[in-house]
């Protein structure tokens, strides 16, 4: 609008009450998206909502925050790779920014010329007089400035500024424009949670060859794998008659760990990938102390996760809790073997040595244990949840090698034992047997006391593959919107239960979420 019209035009406008909008403080028509973790919103700032600024009141600048880690930076907050974190669906190609302009006489000659971070947008403001239109730009992800870094303890990350500046009637025919908010849009992958497995060391259990958290960082996937949560702690707490405490659970701990986690990285939106009973404590969070108004967990993902218990549970448990030890029945060397040889086997099942899964999260595993867990603990509807099982059996021969063991079972010489047959036994034992019963011989005449006690093996009815752990079976869940086990086809999937943190299921994982949850 031309300044001889505008001049007397004010003067009634300012008589009239100023429109209340309740989603945002200016006069433009339409509100802003709502802002969230790929939504970042202007909507009060000096160079907004100027009334109709003219071109000798200087140009119009603001700028957009984004509070939001993507990846790593250069120096002035730009991605460092951002091709690379495009082709691998980290990122979308671009951004968009939206603002709504008023009275921009665009027929009549008005340019008002648009700068993103000091680049010049190929279009001008759109608009005509006396109206307010929204405008929409894309802008490429290499021009878009984010944090440097992740928050620390618990904290947002420190916001990157994006400067809008528009150039008013850049020909000085004496237009005049304003700008109500401003808001920048992208898509990107939202954050994987790796939750270890029982008897894990926290810092390392996802470090370990074959290398999922180098191979996540070679993509540029953004992960937090160092969850500080117990070992060998329940997946609920123990609570006394008063609701008190008793005994730490890991789902209170992960809900903690996940709201300080998605905090640091400037997100609403999460991914957990679940190894083991890290699983199960991820199902326990989602079950007990899940809020998706504070952090939304978009999908699960377990791998070789006990959904159904594990025999090895059954069996440990029985012969660590009991003070006279059980024994196995008469001629059944490989449950004979397992029992007597129980604090050999402490990488995987823990043992006197105190290695590996200890008691109170071993019990908690048992096949029993979690019929009880399944049906008293649902999963969120809005959660897209996903299983794999693993054979480490890669031969097929129906028993396992040294090379199929490890590294999940040392090869000690010096003690006399071998990882193969260690190995085999267990693959034996969980593919053989379904659970086991526990028969009293009592004194005669002194019924309280039991001289023997006996495990007896219960058998399955057909065939379980297994990682020298979990059985494909038990991996799998009622709810689960697909399952993936060890065949011809996911060979990725052949490895026993310590190295199938493969980075081959972690494509498979991210396959899942590029395809439910696209970045571009």
């Amino acid at each position: 609008m031309s300044i001889k019209y505008w001049l007397p035009l004010m003067a009634v406008l300012l008589l009239i009450p100023k429109p209340v909008f309740a989603a945002h403080s200016g006069s433009a028509p339409t509100d802003p998206q709502a802002a969230d973790d790929e939504n970042f919103v202007l909507d009060t700032d000096p160079g907004l909502d100027t009334g109709c600024t003219f071109r000798d009141g200087d140009p119009l600048i603001f700028k957009v925050k984004i509070d939001r880690y993507v990846g790593e930076t250069n120096g002035d907050g730009t991605l460092k790779e951002p091709q690379k974190l495009i082709t691998n669906k980290v990122v979308s190609t671009a951004a968009h920014l939206k603002m709504p302009a008023y009275d921009i006489d665009l027929s009549d000659g008005e340019i008002d010329e648009v700068y993103f971070n000091g680049r010049k947008l190929d279009t001008p403001l759109q608009g005509s007089d006396g109206t307010w239109q929204e405008n929409e730009f894309t802008i490429p992800i290499e021009w878009v400035k984010f944090p440097t870094a992740r928050g620390i303890n618990g904290e947002k990350p420190i916001a990157a500024e994006n400067e809008i500046r528009v150039d008013i009637d850049t020909r000085n025919a004496g237009w005049c424009t304003s700008i109500d908010w401003a808001e920048l849009h992208f898509k990107a992958i939202s954050p994987l949670i790796l939750i270890h497995g029982i008897g894990a060391n926290p810092q390392a259990a996802w470090e370990e060859l074959p290398g999922v958290t180098n191979y996540l960082t070679s993509l540029g996937v953004p992960f937090e794998h160092r969850i500080p949560i117990g070992p060998n702690d329940r997946i609920l707490p123990l609570r006394n008659r008063q609701g008190q405490v008793t005994e730490p659970g890991n789902a209170d701990a992960l809900e903690r760990e996940i709201r300080r986690t998605a905090a640091s990285f400037g997100v609403q939106k999460v991914h957990i990938v679940g190894h083991s009973k890290g699983g199960l404590d991820s199902r326990g969070y989602l079950a007990q102390n899940y809020n998706p108004k504070e952090v939304r967990v978009l999908s699960l993902h377990t791998i070789s996760t006990p959904h159904q218990g594990s025999v090895l549970s059954d069996i440990s448990f029985e012969a660590r809790t009991r003070l006279l030890r059980p024994m196995p029945q008469q001629g059944d060397d490989e449950m004979f073997a397992y029992l007597t040889n129980d604090y050999y086997y402490g990488e995987l099942i823990g043992g006197a040595l105190g290695r590996g899964p200890q008691l109170p999260g071993l019990g908690e595993l048992r096949t029993g244990a979690m019929r009880d867990f399944n049906r008293e603990n649902a999963i969120p509807k809005d959660v897209k949840f996903y299983t794999y099982g693993a054979d480490a059996d890669l031969d097929r021969d129906g028993n396992i090698t040294v090379v199929e063991a490890e590294p999940l079972l040392p090869n000690l010489p010096l003690v006399g034992f071998d990882a193969g047959e260690q190995g085999t036994v267990l693959y034996h034992l969980l593919r053989d047997v379904t659970t086991v019963t526990l028969n009293e011989e009592r004194i005669p005449f002194l019924p309280r006391l039991v001289f023997r006690r006996e495990l007896v093996r219960v058998p399955t009815t057909s065939i379980q593959l297994n990682d020298l752990a979990v059985t494909d079976s038990s991996s799998q869940h009622p709810s689960q919107l697909q399952h993936f086990g060890p065949s011809s086809e996911n060979r990725w999937l052949w490895r026993n239960h310590r190295n199938v943190k493969h980075p081959g299921v972690i494509d498979n994982i991210l396959n899942k979420i590029r395809r439910d949850f696209p970045s571009n």
